[in-house]
């Protein structure tokens, strides 16, 4: 008789630990699911933003090196800050968007079309009755992008114009 509660009780441990045993199962397949989703999801994510961010950004870019409009845009009435005339960058546009970019740069930003934190500049900027270091965020120069942002996601889009009679180059940065 004792060896029948023995028996007993051990069959009942025994089904106590498969009940412990296949909810610890459940509950790691159910995290590994979730983790295999969020994996797969996040690396879509991840790459779509990207997309948009070298689509915003040739974009602006495209936008920048064009004439803009109205040709002789100013502040009040600009719907496309271009920067050049004649194929070659102008000082007055230059300074005008350097402006508006200082004065309301998220109407700039809304100007663009894009949500991204932006900053441009040229090689070679000489000439210029203010100086301008650069165009874009406020407190953002061409050393400190990376450092002084710690940008989530940071694209760079450069383009070849003409500025005094000289190639240089524009670095258009833009990130999250």
């Amino acid at each position: 008789m004792t060896g029948c509660i023995s028996t007993e009780t051990e069959s009942k441990k025994s089904q106590v630990w498969g009940l412990d045993l296949m909810i610890a199962m459940t509950i790691f397949l159910v995290g590994l699911v979730a983790f295999y989703f969020y994996a797969i999801n996040f690396s879509s994510e991840a790459e779509e933003n990207l997309d948009m961010m070298f689509y915003d950004g040739n974009s602006i870019a495209s936008i920048l090196v064009s004439e803009g409009s109205p040709l002789d845009w100013s502040q009040e009435n600009v719907v496309s800050p271009g920067l050049t005339s004649k194929s070659t960058i102008n000082n007055t546009k230059l300074e005008r968007f350097y402006s508006l970019a200082s004065s309301d740069y998220n109407r700039t930003k809304s100007i663009l079309k894009t949500r991204f934190d932006f900053y441009v500049y040229f090689d070679e900027m000489m000439n210029v009755s203010i100086m301008i270091d650069g165009i874009g965020k406020p407190g953002v120069n061409r050393t400190s992008i990376a450092d002084a942002e710690n940008p989530q996601n940071l694209v760079r889009i450069e383009r070849f114009t003409v500025y005094m009679n000289k190639p240089t180059k524009m670095s258009l940065y833009l990130w999250q």
